[in-house]
């Protein structure tokens, strides 16, 4: 969803909410990065988290609502919160959910989806989980919908966000991003094969980082490549645009579990890290 939207509206602003429990054997209650146009900040935040923790059925729904629709909004935006989750939220709390909602729609431009999951990636999800969410969507004038129909959710957010004529064609809007996604600038390719790092790093720096750029970069099994990002990455005062791209390029061509930054500050590695890197590099190289 991410990825389309980003596609169809590289300038919008994106925000993202995890959320677990309350309770001292939660690592957390809520993790977020705030609403931004860095787009690969939030691909890096979604590719770090795990699901963990538990114990009872509810969880922290309330809690991880509030944080986004406290977001900084921008005036006069139209504003979109998808919720996704396996569980209903705490029944102590459904009332200060219905206030919250109805506040944040109270503008006629703001909506809350609902998608709700299942541990067996099916339908069996829990009654009560399916009446909570679907509740949480009425409230939030949006949908509720199973994982394995989210494009019906990607209609509502596109039609929102660049109108109707667009939402009737959701079929085509995936395979034209699918395509584009695996298509890269020849310009990009040949900066990136010339390995010219003055070049690169002039692109890396600018406000908005050019994704053929990124694509080219990830595609590039190369030591030196390998070692001037994570030298990008070690540098505090590197625009975090460019750093949190490096870090998505550097994943992709050392292979690794999880991106190599920490999404959640947005702050240059520390020499702990870059010396682990260069280890994975020796290794792959």
């Amino acid at each position: 969803m991410v990825g389309v939207l980003h596609f169809l509206i590289p300038e919008s602003r994106m925000g993202v909410v995890t959320y677990r429990d309350l309770g001292a054997t939660e690592e957390y209650v809520t993790r977020s990065i705030p609403l931004g146009s860095n787009y690969y900040r939030s691909v890096n935040f979604m590719q770090s988290v795990g699901a963990g923790g538990g114990g009872d059925t509810p969880e922290a729904i309330f809690e991880a609502l509030k944080e986004a629709v406290d977001q900084n909004w921008q005036k006069g935006a139209k504003r979109v919160i998808v919720l996704i989750g396996d569980a209903p939220a705490h029944a102590r709390t459904r009332a200060k959910i219905k206030r919250l909602l109805r506040r944040f729609t109270r503008n006629g431009r703001s909506f809350v989806h609902a998608i709700m999951t299942s541990p067996h990636s099916g339908r069996d999800v829990e009654i009560e989980t399916q009446e909570c969410f679907g509740e949480i969507a009425k409230l939030g004038r949006g949908s509720c919908i199973f994982l394995d129909a989210e494009d019906k959710i990607l209609k509502h957010v596109i039609s929102l966000s660049i109108g109707k004529e667009y939402s009737e064609n959701i079929d085509e809007v995936y395979q034209i991003a699918e395509s584009r996604r695996e298509q890269v600038s020849p310009k990009a390719l040949d900066l990136v094969r010339r390995l010219d790092f003055s070049r690169i790093e002039r692109e890396l720096r600018k406000k908005t980082v050019a994704d053929d750029l990124i694509k080219a970069l990830s595609r590039k099994r190369d030591r030196d490549l390998a070692i001037f990002l994570i030298g990008i990455l070690r540098r505090g005062k590197f625009p975090s645009t460019g750093r949190e791209a490096a870090a998505y390029a550097l994943k992709r061509i050392l292979d690794l579990d999880v991106p190599p930054i920490d999404s959640d500050t947005g702050r240059a590695i520390n020499r702990r890290t870059e010396v682990w890197l260069r280890r994975r590099v020796d290794q792959s190289f």
